[in-house]
């Protein structure tokens, strides 16, 4: 499917067709079903758009949901399993435009019930599985049109139903935006729902308004088996999903251009710099998506308009005039984000700005050469200098390709300004500021790849780019020197390491591209002077600390021009090195084997000449890579200079003669571009510029040019390097091959010196086997075609290089390797550096491609990098430019070939040796380097067994069959009790590799050996080695896709063999765990238990021979997990819990029915097997201590807290319990607001697993537990106990076992009635949750009701007795909560109903109770009630449910009225003396009034949180909006509690959103607060004004906005000057968006106003007081509102504005301090900018400002 050729498509349907039948029919593996999934995504995606095919959702749907939702008879890996999902999701995404005609109608009338109830986690599922499966493609050649205007207003209606969960914003977001996309509906339809949609995009970003906080206090949990499925952490988040609707919805047509321009203006503001936070990285996706879809649009539109497709739609094309405003709107965002301190939004602003300027130049390049001008120039705003070089450097190729005939000299002029810039910026290159000179040097290469060839000479091109380009290149050079001398550190004392690469050498450096260009498009005549300066500069200066930057100096300017190069520099430096190393002493190393040492090895150089020796063997190693054929002119000095430094008695000279020694060979022998800066220059355009290219594009290139880029090796060039493998390849192998034969001659011959004549033995073979690569061939290496295309086609694709040598040569230097590491361990196994130096040699030989692979991903790095910078966009307005793909320069278009070829080379020996595969064999030299490797992976240095282990790793990815080999050792040194602790270390990180793990998933004699060695690795005591074996567990246990097939097939048939039969391995496990858990350690303990889950295998999917072996095998574990649950050992605990889930799953199951005997199913009634397990578990329960011991032991789980011993452990724990799927969906399945609905400790697996008891063995069960139960409930004390109590009630209540039933009268009712009545709220949480798990509804839906419901809900709702404690009374309303949030009205009884109203009636009497724990559990209980009551009544509007509506709305009204009446008690309540609380009785009176009216709106704000918290807001809306005039009322009162409850409830209020139906009654309720007489409750208005306007902008008609507006207005004016400065914040903001409406009719008249007031303080007519100080200090407000609503910006009017302001300086408090704060904020927001926009202020303006600041020079 990689292939670049046509396949038919027939073959392609036939494939995707086959692929499908495997994937739906192999449900038995999940690792099958997950690589056909992803290679069926793959096809489908290729040829999406062409395939005609015809799917059927529901089997996507009933896969997912068996493997995924549904409980599995199987034990399977949570990695294994994530893996699954993730592709099986991605292949329905991709299938979702093949489902048939008229699937989206099934698929919402499948799934749209699910959403009536909302509350219950099923609609969550729901929403998630329509944003999955509904196809926006399929349904357009349906006869009836599936989407349409009322199913859009559906959707939205249930995307506002829970409008603050993340989870339903993504699912409903992502189906709009693509029915945006796709166009399911025409504009006109699309334009009534504008306002909302927008609202819901505007409302995705958590950005902190007013004072209501970044995050919503609202939420909804979401089930985590929900959150995997459906990708929430790796699908689209909402910035994404709104940017794409966005920009899909613009059209000359409709108004989405406008609401966008509102959007941004409330955005903008928090991409400036000093507002960052945690909204900036959804703001940054925000942006950069936006771009990335406008330009996407753009790009196929184009496509559309030209092919004719889509005629119809193409009055909805974004014209000049769309595309404009556009551009215009998203440059606000750039302008505040480009100078962010979050790296990653500066970045995106100026790669937005790039891109945008070839859509529109005009409005884009201006800005970016004045920001750049601005940061350049002003003191104040150097810190912009990186950004603004950025945005420069990116803007550089628009600029320079820009028309200079069509602005009428503008563009000349910024033309002119970028040729400034690039001498302004030279100072730029600084050592001491990185990030300034990688900007600059970004800069340079932008332009220098957009000009075509400089030419000196012709300087008049004054059209195209007028620099002086002589003075620039000999300024740069001058630069570019000094900052090489400054990276060297002086005070670097000789002997000092200065390998490190600086900042030009890291990742994202555009140094070494900057100079290649710059030397490439040189003339000849610059060329050689550059190449002079350069030389001498190299030559005259030892700079080790730069020896990296130094070195691609060298090595770019070689690659420009190797000839010249070598002659002017490369020569002197090897004539230097030759000339010293005459003058040193030599060891004679370097030489063949008759040289004997001429010196100690310890003689050693002095520093001096070891530094400047290794600098220039640095430098050369790097100038020579490109070199080519000029080398082979100067073979003698080479072949010199790399036997010297080997020569050498330094070890550091010996590695820089291995590295140049890998240089010169890779520069005679590989594959390269050359002179690939310079070819495509020839076809610059006629304005100088050069063009880029596309790889799509089929452009008329000369053929032989292109032949010519890459470097051929000629005959000269192999024959070198032959001559160099000889002598450094060949002979040392020879020398080394004698040293292991004669071990003891070899010692007396070089006595004190073996270490150092190996080392560099050995460097001399790595270096010429790293600079051959795979140039020499592999072990068995096909024959490769040699005699070329005589066509002068690129027959060298998926070659590194030239051939060298033969595969007998690699056979050798594997015989040899494998002889000297056995050499080595034995003699010098604790030299690490020999050892090191041996594991890359081995690597080199047996691992053919590495070289090219490592080298492949440094090239794709550095490639990504220049990528980033140097692309121009497919559509390009500038010069009107098309093309299918991204225009990239033509050298980073052969560099992208060249990486290409490399990953081809490292690929092309990669062959899958897999068993019994014809025509292919491991050859028998990976053998003895597979041992090697082997056996250093288990040595005793780190760092030498970590290179081991991946070069192994690596070794076993290409040969899989060679994990059979590894095996035997890798388990033996686990299991063997003389291992040390490397060794266990170095096996475990072998055996979690890939490669071992799919072994094991195949091999059941590897499965078995890996296992036994896992169990008997106990003897290994040190913390590293059992956290490395408890590692190995982990990533087995998540990676587990199941046992062996041939584990169960051929079970038995080969018990002669060595390997353990699947039987015989389970006793063996079971055997290991028999007696008393002191045996083996805790930590095996578990770790056996978990292998024995492994083991068990599906009772239903296998042939019926073998059913009976594995259910037995299946019940006797069953029966060993439910011994343990009375276990000494705690963590064995929960596990058993986990495992008994999974085990009794599949076993005989009981018939739950209301009538009847209990019996077994009738598929199993007549198994003896059956029977047989039921009897030995009933033996296993018929324990009389059974139940009390379970009780006890599960009941010391429960505590928690430092003292508790287990508790530290858990961490480490979690690799063996934590990791175990629960097998059961998350619970609780309705939506949870209070931590009491949950219960604290309360376990839902716990009481799971009693229901599964009592369900499969009946009355056994009931008896075992009933006097454990009866003991605890007269320990009331004891939390525990209370709690695994509370869990077995649950279990057995909704269990609907007929036992549990028929106990319901004799006992457990009685019992149950008890623990409700404890005296007691310790526990209250714990039994709150036992009656949830046990009213809750049954199935998916939660539809089907427990038998024992009506009862339970009986006991809670039993009355107390009138006198009882007000503990009783809130533990009561607990229980009454949790019951009653798990009563669905959408499936409610009558009688549920019935029950629900009288429990209304108590509940309604408890609202002014003197408790305040039962007040707010009354007011939580009563919006449950009324909201079930309504929904109820809603849908059964037409049958019995009219009296039950009129009860609701009935007690609504109540509930509004008494609140009212409340709140003006309180309000109206003075307060009392002691005189007058004696006085009379009426003051008695009105005191308890007061009491009453305080406790019952302390009830009604306790409704409201438990409304807005639990989601159920939308159907007591209209108390809701009610109850917000008592919370603004009531924020400052003399009942200090009931303020702050009022305040909490105003953070939720501001937080809501209101429907569009009520919004204006919130309006007048909100007006009602602006008008109370209390200055406080002004206040709180305004403050719930700043995110209420916010968040209803697009919805709020214009009517109530201007009720609004005008309130703040004149709240201005108000007497008190607090409310006035919150007056000013409120009006501020809401000027953003209302430019047109209200802001410029008040910024007119308020203006007009201050200047009446100007004029008749002028006149004198002031002086008797005509005008009150609130009033002129509202005018000055209104002034300072209208600065604000602009702090970044300077239009036009702003300075007037300023100025008129700045007037009212002189006048009395507090007007002169608001006008001298506004200035300083305003002086403050407009400071980075302040020198570009002080230009919109006269002289007299400016010296007004000037006056009214301290610091006089800070506008200077």
């Amino acid at each position: 499917m990689k292939a670049k050729c046509t396949l038919s498509l027939g073959d392609v349907e036939n494939l995707a067709k086959a692929a499908l039948d495997i994937l739906l029919n192999s449900s038995d593996s999940l690792y099958i079903q997950t690589r056909w999934a992803n290679c069926l995504s793959r096809v489908l995606s290729k040829y999406r758009k062409k395939l005609k095919l015809e799917i059927d959702w529901r089997s996507f749907y009933n896969l997912l949901l068996k493997i995924h939702f549904e409980r599995c008879l199987s034990y399977e890996g949570l990695t294994l399993k994530h893996s699954h999902l993730q592709n099986l999701v991605y292949l329905i995404e991709t299938c979702r435009r093949f489902f048939k005609v008229g699937s989206c109608a099934e698929i919402w009338s499948e799934f749209r019930p699910k959403l009536h109830d909302i509350s219950h986690n099923s609609a969550l599922e729901a929403a998630g599985f329509l944003s999955l499966f509904l196809s926006t493609r399929s349904e357009k050649s349906a006869d009836v049109p599936f989407f349409t205007r009322d199913w859009l207003a559906e959707c939205l209606e249930l995307w506002s139903a829970i409008p603050t969960c993340h989870f339903w914003n993504i699912q409903w977001a992502s189906l709009v935006s693509r029915c945006i996309k796709h166009r399911v509906l025409s504009t006109s339809d699309w334009e009534p729902f504008l306002p909302e949609l927008f609202t819901n995009f505007l409302n995705a970003f958590e950005v902190p308004v007013g004072k209501s906080g970044v995050r919503s206090p609202i939420y909804r949990r979401i089930p985590v088996e929900i959150k995997r499925a459906f990708h929430t952490n790796w699908s689209p988040g909402l910035s994404t999903l709104s940017a794409k609707s966005i920009v899909y919805l613009l059209s000359p047509r409709g108004s989405a251009q406008a609401h966008f321009d509102t959007m941004v203006e409330f955005l903008e503001q928090y991409y400036h710099p000093s507002n960052g936070g945690s909204w900036t990285g959804p703001l940054q996706r925000f942006l950069r998506l936006l771009v990335f879809y406008f330009m996407k649009r753009l790009e196929n539109e184009h496509c559309e308009i030209e092919n004719l497709e889509n005629v119809a739609a193409f009055e909805d094309f974004l014209g000049p005039a769309e595309r404009a405003a556009f551009v215009m709107t998203v440059m606000k965002l750039i302008d505040r984000g480009q100078y962010s301190k979050n790296s990653a939004l500066a970045w995106t602003a100026a790669s937005a700005a790039s891109r945008l300027a070839y859509v529109e130049p005009s409005l884009v390049l201006p800005m970016v050469v004045s920001r750049f001008q601005t940061a350049l120039e002003t003191v104040t705003a150097t810190h912009q200098l990186e950004s603004a070089l950025r945005m420069l450097a990116l803007s550089a190729r628009a600029l320079l390709v820009h028309n200079t005939h069509t602005e009428n000299g503008s563009v000349l002029a910024l033309k002119t300004s970028l040729a400034h810039a690039m001498f302004n910026t030279l100072p730029g290159l600084d050592a001491n500021d990185p990030p300034k000179t990688m900007s600059t040097m970004q800069l340079y290469c932008c332009v220098l790849s957009s000009v075509g060839r400089i030419d000196i000479k012709e300087d008049v091109n004054t059209g195209t780019f007028p620099i002086d380009w002589s003075c620039w290149v000999d300024e740069f050079l001058d630069r570019l020197f000094t900052l090489l001398v400054n990276l060297d550190p002086s005070v670097q004392s000789a002997n000092e390491d200065s390998s490190e690469s600086g900042f030009l050498t890291e990742k994202g450096s555009l140094y070494s591209c900057l100079i290649g260009l710059l030397f490439e498009k040189l003339s000849i005549i610059e060329f050689n002077k550059a190449l002079k300066r350069i030389a001498k500069f190299v030559i005259g200066n030892i700079l080790p600390g730069a020896v990296e930057e130094v070195g691609l100096l060298c090595c770019n300017i070689v690659s420009a021009n190797p000839k010249e190069s070598c002659d002017h520099l490369v020569v002197p430096i090897m004539e230097s090195l030759i000339a010293s190393f005459l003058d040193s002493p030599t060891t004679g190393f370097g030489g063949n084997d008759e040289e004997l040492a001429v010196v100690d090895f310890k003689v050693g150089l002095s520093p001096a000449l070891e530094m400047t020796t290794r600098y220039y063997l640095g430098v050369l190693s790097k100038a020579v890579f490109y070199g080519g054929s000029a080398l082979s002119a100067y073979k003698s000095s080479l072949q010199k200079v790399i036997t010297a430094s080997f020569n050498a008695p330094s070890s550091k000279i010996n590695d820089a003669g291995c590295n140049l020694l890998t240089a010169a060979i890779g520069s005679m022998a590989l594959y390269y571009p050359s002179n690939v800066y310079r070819t495509f220059t020839l076809q610059a355009k006629m304005d100088g510029n050069e063009e880029w290219v596309t790889t799509k594009s089929n452009g008329n290139f000369d053929k032989q040019n292109v032949t010519n880029l890459w470097h051929i090796p000629s005959h000269e060039e192999v024959t070198f390097v032959e001559e160099i493998i000889d002598e450094h390849l060949t002979r040392p192998l020879a020398i080394l091959k004698r040293i292991c034969e004669e071990k003891d001659g070899y010692k007396s011959k070089y006595p004190g010196q073996e270490k150092e004549h190996l080392r560099v033995l050995l460097l001399r073979v790595e270096g010429a086997l790293c600079g051959l690569g795979s140039c020499l061939p592999d072990f068995d290496a096909l024959t490769r075609s040699s005699g070329g295309d005589k066509g002068g086609s690129l027959t060298i694709v998926g070659a590194a290089g030239a051939t060298v040598g033969t595969s007998e040569l690699r056979q050798e230097a594997a015989n040899v390797v494998h002889q000297v590491c056995d050499y080595i361990l034995k003699n010098r196994g604790d030299d690490s550096i020999l050892l090191k130096i041996l594991v890359s040699i081995i690597d080199l030989v047996g691992n053919y491609g590495s070289v090219e692979y490592h080298f492949y991903l440094h090239m794709k790095g550095v490639w990504d990098e220049n990528a980033r910078l140097l692309t121009e966009p497919c559509t390009n307005y500038i010069n009107n430019t098309f093309s299918s793909s991204k225009r990239r320069p033509w050298w980073l278009v052969v560099e992208r070939a060249f990486v290409h070829n490399l990953w081809r080379a490292s690929q092309s020996g990669y062959r899958c040796y897999k068993e019994k595969e014809i025509g292919l064999s491991v050859p028998s030299h990976i053998f003895y380097l597979l041992n090697d490797l082997l056996k250093l992976s288990l040595h005793s240095y780190n760092s030498v067994r970590s290179d081991a282990g991946r070069n192994l790793k690596n070794m076993l990815q290409r040969y899989p069959s060679l994990v059979k080999t590894c095996m035997p050792l890798l388990t033996k040194t686990l299991r063997d009790p003389k291992a040390t602790k490397e060794s266990a270390l170095g096996s475990c990180e072998i055996l979690m590799s890939r490669p071992v793990i799919r072994h094991l998933r195949q091999d059941w004699t590897g499965l078995t050996s890996f296992l036994l060695a896992l169990l008997g690795s106990a003897h290994h005591e040190s913390v590293e080695a059992q956290d490395a074996i408890n590692e190995l567990f982990i990533v087995f246990n998540t990676s587990f896709g199941g046992v062996p097939v041939k584990a169960y097939t051929s079970d038995g048939e080969n018990e002669s063999s060595d390997c353990m039969t699947y039987t015989s391995m389970v006793s063996y496990v079971k055997d290991l765990l028999k007696g008393e858990s002191i045996t083996i350690h805790w930590r095996y303990n578990l770790m056996a238990h978990g292998i024995l889950l492994f083991l068990v295998l599906p009772v239903t999917n296998y042939e019926k021979p073998s059913d009976d072996t594995i259910s037995d095998l299946r019940y006797s574990v069953a029966g060993g997990f439910l011994r343990n649950l009375k276990s000494e050992l705690p963590p064995l605990r929960p596990l058993s819990v986990i495992a008994l889930l999974f085990l009794l799953e599949a076993t005989p199951r009981c018939d739950i029915k209301s009538e009847g005997p209990l019996a077994f199913s009738t598929e199993e009634a007549c198994n003896a097997g059956s029977n047989d397990f039921h009897n030995s578990m009933a033996n296993v329960l018929d324990d009389q201590k059974f139940g009390e011991n379970v009780v006890n032991k599960l009941a010391i789980d429960r505590h928690t807290g430092d003292e508790d011993g287990y508790s530290s452990q858990k961490i480490s724990d979690a690799g063996i319990t934590a990791f175990m799927p629960t097998y059961m969906r998350e619970w609780p399945h309705t939506k949870t607001w209070d931590a009491d609905m949950q219960g604290d400790q309360f376990s839902p697996t716990f009481a799971k697993l009693f229901k599964r008891l009592v369900q499969k063995f009946g009355s056994v069960v009931l008896k075992v537990l009933h006097e454990p139960l009866e003991a605890v409930s007269t320990a009331t004390d004891d939390k525990g106990k209370q709690c695994i109590a509370a869990e077995i009630m649950a279990g057995l209540l909704h269990s609907d076992a007929n036992c549990v039933l028929a106990a319901w009268e004799e006992w457990i009712s009685a019992l149950f009635q008890k623990f409700l009545v404890l005296p007691t709220l310790d526990s209250a949480s714990e039994w709150a949750a036992c009656i949830r798990f046990a009213v809750g509804g049954k199935g998916r839906n939660g539809s089907r009701m427990p038998h024992l419901r009506p009862k339970v809900l009986q006991c809670v709702a039993q009355c107390l007795p009138e006198k009882s404690s007000s503990t009783l009374i809130a533990r009561r309303l607990i229980f009454l909560r949790a019951a009653l949030v798990e009563l669905l009205p959408a499936y409610s009884s009558v009688e549920e109903i019935t029950f629900q109203s009288g429990v209304l009636k108590e509940v309604l009497s408890l609202r002014n109770h003197s408790s305040p724990q039962v007040r707010r559990s009354a007011g939580s209980v009563l919006c449950i009630l009324l909201s079930n009551l309504y929904l109820y009544a809603r849908k059964h509007r037409q049958n019995e449910g009219i009296h039950v509506e009129d009860v609701s709305k009935e007690t609504c009204m109540m509930l509004m009225n008494d609140s009212m009446e409340a709140t003006k008690n309180i309000i109206n309540a003075e307060p009392i003396t002691a005189t007058q609380a004696s006085s009379s009785e009426g003051d008695e009176v009105q005191k308890k009034k007061m009491k009453e009216s305080v406790r019952q709106m302390e009830t009604m704000f306790y409704f409201l949180v438990s409304a807005i918290l639990s989601g159920r807001a939308d159907t007591l809306m209209t108390v809701i909006i009610t109850l917000i005039y008592p919370a603004l009322s009531l924020q400052e009162t003399s009942e200090k509690d009931l303020s702050s409850l009022a305040r909490a409830v105003m953070r939720f209020i501001q937080w809501q959103p209101f429907p569009v139906s009520h919004l204006s009654q919130v309006v007048q309720v909100a007006l009602t607060g602006a008008q109370d007489s209390n200055w406080h409750t002004r206040v709180a208005f305004l403050s719930f004004l700043q995110p209420f306007m916010y968040r209803h902008k697009f919805i709020l008609i214009s009517s109530d906005q201007k009720l609004l507006w005008d309130k703040v207005v004149d709240l201005l004016s108000d007497p008190q000057l607090e409310v006035r400065e919150v007056a000013t914040k409120t009006l501020s903001g809401m000027m953003k968006g209302a430019e047109k409406t209200f802001a410029k009719a008040f910024r007119e008249r308020v203006a007009k106003e201050a200047s009446i007031v100007k004029r008749e303080k002028g006149n004198g007519l002031m002086s008797g007081g005509a005008r009150s100080i609130p009033y002129i200090h509202g005018i000055v407000l209104g002034l300072s509102a209208v600065i604000f609503s602009v702090p970044y910006d300077m239009p036009s009017w702003l300075p007037d504005i300023v100025t008129l302001l700045a007037d009212f300086s002189n006048q009395p408090w507090p007007i002169r301090g608001t006008v001298r704060k506004t200035i300083s904020d305003f002086r403050h927001t407009h400071s980075d900018m302040w020198e570009f926009q002080k230009e919109a202020f006269t002289e007299q303006q400016l010296e007004v400002l000037s006056n009214l600041t301290s610091s006089a020079t800070y506008f200077a």
